[in-house]
């Protein structure tokens, strides 16, 4: 009793967050309804053969994954959400360092954030504005409650609300002070990571390389046996019961990383739109396939047109703005050492932008934070230059500290992100084709003659076709671990890896047939 009141309340907690307007009662009955529904085909199935008895698993399964998706849902969003928060505390911080107002820097914060974290905090600031909160250390508070209190922010919340109450020198410490606990907290979750992934990776290569290749082994003892008659069970295997497994695993992974800036918008599961359908058109393009240079002509047509693709929708804005994110502390560093020396505003900025690109690259600029900043330093510049010269050098410093950190961060995942950039670009697609060489080989060598066999030609479309969905998957897995831009990312990867496996099926089956 008491475990299914907890799961209610998660699941009302969940709905809650998510803002949906649904009770709990109506998630169980539409749970219920899909898992119903889910029998009616497997009524159909056990009257064609018992074979099926097992997909009876199917219906609570559906039930559970139903039910639970609005808890799972919120948890992933509150886990991408965690790696805004070390930027939206450095944007509280320096506004608080300019002007110990923390409604103003609330404000500040929303503006210039990025990601749901700060799409939230406008939801909850325009609720103060509105009366509904009573102040704005109450915003605060509440607004890390409804994230469920992630370190990154609820530790250095304390002190950040005490600094409003403290004289300049103590506030300045104290906002460091807030901010190294914050980036702390994102160095301890990076290194629990990384000592849990390593039997995840694990797993994902076991499952995504050598399950098929043990599975391969097995072709000739099932087609021997008549079970391998039509061609339906091997293209279930790898276009969709495969995949399907990679997705879930690479899930997982995902859902435990420490994020060290702001998630791309783009949905995870978004990229296996574009290769599900490939070893599905198995049926409608098998008369076509009937040579193996057919079939890598086919997959090269599909590879150029998914790379023309990728290259048309890499984001440029977003590039370029990371960019500048990345020179913005240097930039404040010349710029406030220039303002504190007593220069005026708009002669510090041109000499300041002379050595970075020019004055129209500051101003021009498509980051949030760029823009923010530099107009919160304009405001206060007319009060005092002196002082926004020490805000700018303090802004600096908090950017620096923050930008040392996802650069570390980087670097400890260079080992993990290497390995799986050679699984997914060499080792995979070579392994796998050399293993259809060796099919080929066979078939010639007397298993053609017999029935329920498949011609070489297929099973290099069906197991090519495969390789591509783990090259894109992995690498999708790999941009999201390094938090870099997909298009160029999978627009090159691709290629690449379909030439290794062109490679491997032209000199392996070369140099098989030299040994036979």
């Amino acid at each position: 009793m008491g475990k299914r009141w907890k799961e209610d309340t998660e699941l009302e907690e969940s709905l809650r967050f998510l803002r949906w307007e649904i009770g709990v009662g109506e998630v169980k009955a539409f749970a219920l309804l899909s898992s119903l529904l889910s029998l009616l085909p497997l009524f159909f199935l056990l009257l064609l053969s018992p074979k099926f008895l097992p997909l009876l698993l199917l219906p609570p399964l559906v039930y559970w994954w139903v039910g639970t998706y609005p808890i799972r849902l919120m948890e992933r969003e509150r886990e991408r959400g965690r790696g805004e928060a070390p930027r939206l505390l450095c944007a509280l911080s320096s506004s608080l360092l300019l002007n110990p107002n923390l409604e103003v820097a609330l404000s500040f914060a929303a503006e210039n954030a990025e990601g749901k974290m700060g799409s939230e905090l406008k939801r909850e600031l325009s609720g103060f504005f509105l009366g509904v909160h009573r102040g704005a250390e109450e915003v605060l508070r509440r607004f890390s409650e409804r994230w469920g209190n992630p370190p990154e922010l609820s530790k250095p919340l304390p002190l950040l609300l005490a600094s409003v109450k403290m004289g300049e020198g103590d506030r300045r410490r104290a906002l460091e002070q807030a901010l190294e606990t914050s980036l702390e907290e994102v160095r301890e979750r990076l290194r629990d990571f990384l000592g849990w992934v390593r039997l995840p990776l694990f797993l994902l290569y076991s499952f995504g390389v050598v399950l098929p290749l043990c599975l391969l082994t097995l072709v000739p003892v099932l087609g021997s046996t008549g079970l391998l008659s039509s061609p339906l069970p091997l293209v279930m295997l790898f276009g969709l019961l495969l995949p399907s497994m990679l997705h879930f695993l690479g899930s997982w992974i995902l859902s435990k990383r420490p994020l060290l800036s702001p998630p791309p918008d783009s949905p995870s599961a978004g990229i296996f739109f574009f290769l599900l359908p490939l070893p599905l058109s198995f049926f409608l393009f098998r008369s076509l396939l009937s040579s193996e240079p057919r079939v890598l002509v086919f997959l090269w047509s599909v590879v150029l047109l998914l790379s023309l693709y990728f290259l048309s929708r890499r984001d440029g804005g977003e590039h370029r703005s990371l960019e500048m994110e990345e020179d913005f502390p240097g930039f404040l560093q010349e710029l406030g050492s220039r303002l504190r020396e007593g220069r005026p505003m708009e002669e510090a900025l041109r000499r300041a932008s002379e050595n970075r690109g020019g004055l129209g690259r500051w101003e021009d600029s498509p980051s949030r934070l760029v823009k923010g900043t530099l107009s919160l330093l304009f405001g206060l510049a007319k009060r005092s230059g002196r002082a926004s010269g020490e805000a700018a050098l303090q802004l600096s410093s908090h950017l620096r500290k923050l930008g040392e950190v996802e650069r570390w961060g980087k670097q400890e995942l260079a080992e993990i992100s290497s390995s799986m950039r050679s699984v997914a670009l060499f080792f995979s697609p070579l392994i796998i084709s050399l293993t259809c060489q060796m099919y080929s080989v066979l078939w010639k060598r007397g298993m053609g003659f017999l029935p329920g066999f498949l011609p070489p030609p297929l099973l290099l479309f069906l197991l090519g076709s495969y390789q591509l969905i783990l090259t894109l998957f992995l690498l999708h897995l790999l941009s999201e671990m390094e938090g870099k831009e997909r298009g160029s990312l999978f627009a090159s990867g691709l290629p690449l890896s379909l030439s290794v496996f062109t490679l491997g099926t032209m000199g392996g089956g070369t140099f098989l047939s030299f040994l036979t």
